[in-house]
């Protein structure tokens, strides 16, 4: 990408090969995790299309996708649509079955661009030539259609996206003006038409804003240069038009530009120096529906940033804006989009979502309150707690799906929960600081309750101060707080006493897996204690001298597993004597993982956070650590704690709360139609190959819905032909090919399948 010096693509290029080599992927079952709290969902969301005042989908962040038809009352939620895990940019319908989805991941160059045909209920991946992230798509009838990205990508299709044109957008505007003219283009950002024929691609570039049109549906582009203030290292975000005169734009600098002939003359505002309003600098979208009104939303700050978001209006066509405060301190608003002059919607970062009925003079937040949550506990597979920040204490009766307040203190900050029974929990944490208030008065950071959460009382006491982390009970007597100091009851909290250790440094997780032998861990460090005699006395085990722990189980007093990093490098050790010595497991090198929790001495999951995805991730494993499958987990950001009932049924928290009751799903594909004793699969699939990486050989699967000609090749990463597995005409039905690499070096290579219209590729690494 022409933004960043090359030597970073390749960094960033390199790690993600060198990550991927240790990280063997598997399909898994969409269903496995499911979304919880807050509703509808939590991830980011990039872009709107609306049918009606109540129909309209919206996309974002792990390949989400989801739609309304009644206005907002209710939500169809979808995550890994077409089997991506990419961040969606962009959503176009051409009518109510037909769509388009487009995405990818910047620094890692990965892109998606996925197509429906039944209105958004599956998704199928459609392939480019190009690898670069794609961040707009608009098709103006079933077969023509253009999509925009990075490094100023041009895609262009006539036959519904079987075939493409594939030109960078500075090709058009040299053959406009002469190859001698330079120009540098970051990224464009949308891409729309105000017609079939006329049409806008806005961007960024080193010139400052990017603004081409088209009048030929984009056979060719011209560069417009007539902004009244060019700027280096600007971008221009959105683009709204009412007919073909008037044209809208924003981006960031607090720009807002004009045209009321076509685009011919532009007039150009910048609204945070004429409002002397420093939090106007970011502009993601706009939306107006007369040439007099219109809204601009926005954020305080980058879109990865968590600052508050903002909300513009004007009624003279931008000459003045006047700014609309919903409750938006807590995300960026990145999209809005208005049916009518009434009706229109907002969304943006962590699920934000606002509506409005009213011409946007009062917006009702349809997605719930989001804080983050630290840890849940469940008495049972109905009752349970969940705690985070700004002191929330949430109660559900019905495994999750609906949570009730029961305790909030924005002065504090919970880290910890346990439910011993369905009426008696606790809870465990410190006080919030925030920066540039003044330090709250201290409160006792342990509450309790004995009715079911109804009332939450403080458990006083000098030994109580400071904060506590963790907080766990072996049975309904007998229960740790762990924090600076270290504290036992027995008598069901009614007193606490403080262990008489000098621990090091402040102490985080407690786990006993009998009545005498426990473990303990300290917040940073490479050392675990371990107590033998029920807690009374505790002696630190240096786990490995270059580890440092960052959660760990044990199964049982031999076996144990803990996670962190080794020499600088994630890391899944393992111990089969009590934690006298500690070996490495078959280690995924991902970006960090947090927690961890194992059923039994073979089976476990780690969560965690993807760097070069940029998602959450959750693996399992079956046999000791030796290999770990991806679960589809439909959180965003790191995954820091488990809560496990058993092997099946388990919550995880990261940006929201997710379960699953099939623990997490199988590592299969869906479970197929059954036709007069044969196998017919519910849809066309081409599945990662199993083991992989691999050497020599591995196995390729997928599914074949209807008779078709399937053809079935391996390329390299030039995108050269090595080898043809299948080409040939198969009936409907699952299928395993065998590729046999033993002639073929070490590397990255490429399979991709075609099948009638259904294309997809995946890659498979060869490591000898």
């Amino acid at each position: 990408m022409k933004a960043n010096p090359p030597f970073l693509k390749w960094i960033f290029f390199l790690s993600f090969f060198l990550i991927f080599s240790f990280h063997l992927k598997a399909q898994t079952d969409e269903n496995g995790w499911q979304w919880q709290y807050p509703k509808p969902q939590g991830n980011t969301i990039h872009d709107i299309f609306m049918f009606s005042k109540d129909t309209l989908c919206a996309v974002g962040d792990l390949g989400t996708f989801m739609k309304t038809t009644d206005g907002g009352k209710s939500w169809d939620v979808k995550h890994h649509i077409g089997n991506t895990s990419y961040n969606l940019e962009s959503v176009h319908f051409v009518d109510r079955n037909n769509g388009w989805a487009a995405g990818g991941i910047w620094f890692t160059e990965k892109n998606v661009l996925l197509k429906t045909t039944d209105a958004g209920d599956s998704w199928t991946e459609v392939s480019v030539n190009t690898k670069l992230p794609l961040l707009s798509v608009y098709f103006v009838d079933s077969d023509t259609g253009i999509v925009v990205g990075e490094d100023g990508i041009v895609l262009r299709t006539t036959d519904g996206g079987k075939n493409w044109d594939t030109k960078k957008m500075d090709v058009y505007i040299s053959q406009d003006r002469g190859r001698d003219l330079f120009l540098d283009i970051f990224r464009l950002y949308r891409v729309t038409f105000t017609d079939k024929n006329n049409g806008w691609v806005i961007g960024a570039g080193y010139y400052g804003d990017q603004i081409y049109r088209t009048t030929d549906c984009g056979k060719s582009w011209k560069w417009t240069d007539s902004i009244a203030e060019k700027r280096i290292w600007s971008s221009l975000y959105d683009v709204s038009f009412v007919g073909k005169k008037n044209v809208f734009m924003v981006g960031d600098q607090g720009v807002f530009i004009k045209s009321s002939d076509g685009g011919l003359s532009w007039k150009y505002q910048n609204l945070s120096e004429k409002y002397k309003n420093e939090k106007y600098q970011y502009f993601y979208s706009l939306s107006f529906k007369d040439s007099l009104t219109g809204w601009i939303v926005g954020g305080n700050g980058t879109i990865n940033d968590s600052w508050g978001g903002h909300i513009l209006k004007t009624t003279d066509g931008g000459e003045n804006w006047t700014e609309i405060n919903p409750d938006t301190s807590y995300g960026q608003l990145l999209r809005v989009r208005f049916f009518d002059k009434n009706n229109g919607f907002i969304m943006g970062q962590s699920g934000l979502l606002f509506k409005t009925t009213d011409a946007g003079q009062s917006w009702n937040p349809l997605r719930k309150e989001a804080i983050t949550i630290r840890s849940v506990s469940f008495a049972d597979e109905n009752i349970g707690w969940a705690v985070g920040d700004s002191g929330l204490i949430m109660n559900t009766t019905d495994g999750g799906s609906t949570w009730v307040k029961q305790y909030y203190d924005r002065d504090r900050r919970f880290y910890s929960v346990h439910a011993i029974d369905k009426n008696n929990a606790w809870v465990a944490g410190g006080m919030l600081y925030r920066a540039g208030e003044p330090d709250p008065a201290p409160k006792p950071p342990v509450l309790y309750t004995t009715d079911g959460g109804q009332h939450w009382l403080s458990k006083e006491g000098d030994f109580l101060s400071g904060a506590f982390f963790y907080v766990t009970f072996q049975n309904d007597s007998l229960g740790w707080l762990s924090g600076k100091v270290l504290l036992k009851t027995t008598d069901k909290g009614q007193t606490w006493k403080k262990i008489p250790f000098d621990f090091k440094s402040v102490l985080n997780k407690v786990q006993f897996i009998n009545d005498s032998t426990g473990w303990l861990s300290y917040s940073t460090g490479n050392t675990l204690l371990k107590t033998r005699d029920k807690g009374v006395t505790w002696k630190e085990q240096v786990v490995d001298s270059n580890f440092t722990v960052r959660s760990f189980f044990f199964v049982n007093e031999e076996v144990g597993y803990s996670v962190g990093q080794l020499n600088w490098k994630e890391a899944i050790i393992k111990t089969t004597d009590g934690g006298k010595s500690w070996f490495p497991t078959n280690k995924p090198l991902i970006g960090g993982y947090s927690t961890i929790y194992f059923l039994n001495e073979k089976t476990g999951w780690l969560g965690g956070f993807d760097i070069p995805d940029q998602k959450s991730v959750i693996i399992k494993t079956t046999d000791g650590g030796n290999t770990w499958f991806d679960q589809n987990c439909p959180l965003n950001d790191e995954v820091i704690n488990f809560c496990f009932l058993n092997g099946s049924t388990a919550w995880a928290l990261g940006n929201g709360i997710v379960k699953t009751t099939n623990g997490g799903g199988v590592v299969s594909v869906e479970e197929p139609n059954v036709r007069n004793n044969k196998v017919i699969p519910s849809h066309m699939d081409l599945m990662q190959n199993y083991p992989n990486p691999f050497n020599p050989a591995t196995t390729i699967r997928y599914s074949v819905t209807n008779k078709s000609h399937v053809k079935l090749m391996v390329y390299d990463m030039l995108g050269r032909e090595i080898i043809t597995l299948v080409n040939k005409e198969q009936n409907a039905g699952e299928y395993n090919v065998r590729f046999d690499a033993s002639s073929l070096p070490s590397g990255m290579y490429i399979y991709s399948m075609q099948a009638g219209e259904f294309r997809a590729s995946k890659k498979l690494l060869l490591i000898k």
